[in-house]
């Protein structure tokens, strides 16, 4: 699935879905079990992996939580934590 709009709200990524983010998500992303998202949009919230392949390329205005999975955060991302 690719994503290139806004969404307003939490956003949790199924078993076994990809996700190609381009646009914006407000609110937190969560990637369970054997999914992939591949960020190069923007979360404006935190970002949690409990078990699937992330890469981020893009925007995280929160934190990143790696409880399970593979996290891959490119030299070319920011990440600007919420005070």
């Amino acid at each position: 699935m690719e994503f290139s709009g806004l969404i307003l709200g939490n956003v949790t990524v199924a078993p076994h879905v990809t996700l190609e983010l381009m646009g914006m998500i407000v609110g937190e992303l969560q990637v369970e079990r054997s999914s992939n998202v591949r960020l190069r949009g923007m979360v404006d919230g935190n970002v949690e992996n409990r078990g699937g392949h992330l890469e981020v390329w893009g925007t995280v205005t929160g934190k990143i939580f790696r409880k399970k999975g593979a996290t891959i955060v490119h030299p070319e991302a920011f990440v600007k934590l919420k005070d």
